[in-house]
């Protein structure tokens, strides 16, 4: 296959997945060393958690690792048992030695239907099997290990501890696995950066069970390494070559997406098809359709965000954003003492980010990924209304366009819009373009940098030459 994938990097071609790869080199090589010291050890294995929000790539990672340890030489003898993303029928540690048996042997689906009541002594007749397995595998090479991937592990754990006069024997057989079968090592993932519901119970049975791997934000070189690669592969199967002018307008461009995406090299996939090929209408008019497309993967997002966290991710978008934590505080009626670990999880899981604002010790936040704040605003706040947002629009021309072109092409684009908000905002704004004293402190940050901007534009194109 040559197709690159938004959700599932399992349908990808390993050429593909190798063309494409971008960063996270320092974190493949730590793992990896990971696995080659487990493979040489006689003791239990150092498991690993692979943690990141969802959108950062952990699926198109455990995919690239499997490609990157198929061609490593000292695991010649070994299996990378990679695990379907989705595993409905494993709900109990015995039903995932079941499926782990399956995928080894290669045999159909049915070998892993999930019985209607477990028989208490299955557990033990597949732990055997498995113990088995791997004493054969070691007997034939000395140097055969197994490593298990299991996306999604929250889901799983949340499985086995459905059950609550199992859930602490379901847990000692998941830790039994860890601590007593040597040969074998869990790499797991999960949506979850703080291990709530993974290995932070203290009293827990998985407690700090996992090696913790972070997947984190691209930054802008990561989004231009990637763009390259694209660049490449479209120029490749067109048969077309870009200029230097079209590269580089294509590179200012790609700023805006660094920005739009919050670090999500999902959205990267996204908006770089639109990239290669888009133009300012076209290109807006495609984020909204977006949402569509996206909606499942927003709703997760939002899903994931704890009942408190989720109270000031509201407050901030419902309010526009560019608010300092006791800004927000106040919003919502507490202090900032009150709201900051929920806040924390925002920021720790890269839903909001901040930067200290100028000339004050305080420091404003906003939402890191743009179209999950249009999502929001299109399906919660402004839902059935056909609203259009300028600061979406204002992104894009921000970082779209050089800075001295912004106020010859603002009005061509908005002047057939009809939205009365969008009109008002409009009107806003060029108030705030013709008063240098203008107070912009409670303007959402992407309004802020459009007035900015727009400034700059009139300065330069008023200065004395």
């Amino acid at each position: 296959m040559s197709i690159i994938a938004k959700f599932n990097p399992y349908q990808m071609s390993e050429e593909m997945v190798l063309a494409v790869t971008t960063g996270r080199e320092e974190l493949m090589e730590s793992v990896l060393k990971t696995l080659k010291a487990n493979q040489k050890s006689d003791s239990i294995a150092q498991h690993l958690l692979i943690r990141g929000p969802r959108g950062m790539g952990k699926s198109f990672f455990l995919k690239n690792l499997q490609i990157r340890f198929s061609k490593e030489k000292a695991f010649n003898n070994c299996d990378f048992l990679l695990l379907p993303e989705e595993q409905s029928n494993a709900q109990t540690p015995t039903e995932f030695l079941k499926l782990v048996q399956a995928q080894l042997n290669k045999k159909n689906g049915a070998e892993s239907i999930s019985m209607w009541e477990e028989p208490s002594e299955l557990w033990q007749q597949e732990l055997e099997v498995f113990k088995d397995f791997l004493k054969e595998e070691k007997s034939k090479a000395p140097d055969y290990h197994l490593v298990v991937v299991l996306e999604n592990l929250n889901e799983f754990l949340a499985n086995i501890q459905s059950e609550k006069k199992m859930r602490k024997t379901n847990e000692s057989r998941i830790r039994y696995l860890m601590e007593k079968v040597p040969g074998f090592t869990l790499i797991a993932a999960t949506p979850r950066i703080d291990n709530q519901g993974i290995d932070d119970d203290y009293n827990g049975r998985l407690f700090h069970a996992f090696k913790r791997c972070n997947l984190k934000p691209w930054e802008e070189a990561e989004y231009f390494d990637y763009y390259e690669k694209r660049k490449k592969l479209f120029e490749a199967n067109l048969k077309i070559e870009f200029t230097e002018e079209q590269s580089q307008l294509k590179r200012t461009k790609l700023r805006a997406i660094s920005k739009f995406t919050g670090g999500s090299p999902r959205i990267a996939v996204v908006l770089t098809n639109l990239l290669l090929e888009d133009d300012l209408v076209s290109t807006a008019n495609t984020l909204f359709g977006l949402i569509d497309d996206l909606t499942p993967y927003y709703q997760d997002l939002n899903k994931e965000i704890p009942p408190k966290s989720r109270k000031l991710f509201d407050a901030l978008i419902r309010n526009g954003e560019n608010l300092s934590q006791s800004e927000l505080a106040k919003l919502v009626g507490a202090t900032q003492s009150q709201i900051s670990r929920a806040f924390a999880w925002l920021t720790d899981n890269g839903y909001v980010v901040g930067e200290k604002r100028k000339g004050a010790p305080s420091y404003r936040y906003w939402v890191a990924d743009r179209i999950h704040v249009l999502f929001y605003q299109m399906r919660e706040i402004n839902h059935n209304s056909n609203a259009s947002p300028l600061w979406l629009l204002s992104d894009i021309l921000v970082n779209f366009y050089q800075s001295d072109k912004l106020h010859l092409l603002i009005p061509s684009h908005f002047s057939d819009i009809e939205s009365k908000s969008l009109i008002e905002n409009f009107r806003k704004l060029k108030q705030m373009i013709s008063s240098e004293e203008y107070d912009l402190s409670n303007v959402s940050p992407d309004l802020y940098t459009l007035a900015v901007e727009l400034r700059r534009s009139q300065r330069k194109a008023h200065a004395p030459s």
